[in-house]
């Protein structure tokens, strides 16, 4: 099994246990996303010096080379993360999982900047490449409060100005060939809309749906009668008339009982089995008797229904071709990748 030391926030170092690898995990780079979205750039606080870590080559695409803090630069804030909320054995999987896939993600932004220099994008955009970029930055930068605060950011993420416009050109360059070689490319027609409407009737088909009020009168162990006490109360006093919403906000356990226990339109699934049963089963202007569940008692109000219904293909259409057009670039992209790896020269130390 390969091993690496892997850093950590508390200055520890990981390495991979004696079992045998767990299975690789899902998609990393949506999380990583999410990890690094706290950030200016997707990238973390400059790499920590570590005396037992020597500056490495961990891989080498065609005459360039990916460096471990280059990489570790992108997983800090990934490797804070997960320590939060992994240990052991199974947070080296999950390390080591998101250094492969944060390594294949900087090979692959590698071979696209690499492609992007042979066919001189830069210089076939010219003032508008320039445009771009400092629109880029000058967005990220709005959302200070100052100039100075922004530059304080910057350099606490490691950054100069210099360095930060440069990342922001390295992705301009990304983005401009992902459209030159592969969104461009793409296209979605009416007919194949039209058959992937006819043919997913599922997708877009809605259930019954009612509007409806809760008032949710909490069973503890502590006092189990106490809770069916309460309700019978409540159910008594909206029988002599008094309001089903100002009785919710007085009484009701509901997360929607300060507006007064509604729930707006629901459709089957939100609720456990005993309350959709008996919310579903009444007309539009009626209430329920006490409903015994395992959360404990309630008292239901059916305002409004809406019978079960089928989307039309003109409400759906632009979801659809979003959709298809997705996975179609997708689908080209995974191509173009494959096509530059093909033809490079790659090396990756695992």
């Amino acid at each position: 099994m390969p091993t690496f030391t892997v850093p950590c926030r508390s200055g520890r170092s990981l390495h991979a246990p004696d079992a045998a690898p767990a299975p690789r995990r899902g998609p990393f780079l949506r999380a990583a996303g999410a990890a690094a979205a706290a950030f200016l750039l997707c990238a973390a606080a400059p790499p920590r010096a570590q005396a037992e870590i020597k500056e490495q080559i961990v891989a080498v695409v065609n005459d360039e080379i990916i460096t471990y803090s280059e990489l570790e630069k992108i997983l800090a804030p990934v490797f804070e993360q997960y320590e939060q909320s992994y240990s052991g054995a199974e947070l080296f999987t999950m390390l080591q999982q998101a250094r492969r896939d944060v390594l294949s993600h900087l090979v692959e932004e590698r071979l696209i900047l690499q492609e992007a220099k042979r066919l001189k994008i830069q210089e076939q955009l010219g003032d508008e490449f320039a445009k771009e970029v400092e629109g880029a930055i000058a967005a990220v930068k709005a959302r200070f409060p100052s100039a100075e605060e922004f530059e304080k950011t910057l350099a606490r993420q490691g950054f100069t100005m210099e360095s930060y416009r440069a990342q922001e050109e390295r992705r301009a360059l990304v983005r401009a060939m992902l459209i030159k070689e592969v969104s461009s490319r793409c296209s979605v027609s009416p007919a194949e809309i039209v058959a992937y409407y006819e043919g997913h009737p599922e997708e877009f088909t809605e259930g019954e749906r009612i509007h409806v009020s809760q008032i949710w009168i909490k069973e503890t162990p502590e006092k189990p009668a106490e809770a069916e006490r309460l309700a019978r109360e409540i159910l008594a006093r909206l029988e002599a008339g008094e309001p089903f919403a100002e009785l919710a906000k007085k009484h009701s356990d509901c997360p929607y009982a300060r507006k007064g226990g509604d729930w707006g339109f629901i459709g089957r699934g939100h609720w456990n089995r005993e309350l959709e049963d008996a919310a579903f089963a009444l007309a539009p202007g009626s209430r329920s008797g006490i409903v015994r569940s395992p959360l404990g008692y309630h008292l239901i109000a059916v305002h409004e229904k809406q019978p079960a219904s089928v989307k039309s293909l003109s409400d759906v259409y632009r979801d659809v071709e979003e959709k298809l057009f997705r996975e179609k670039v997708g689908v080209k992209r995974g191509e173009w990748i494959a096509r530059l790896r093909k033809k490079a020269y790659l090396s990756m130390v695992d």
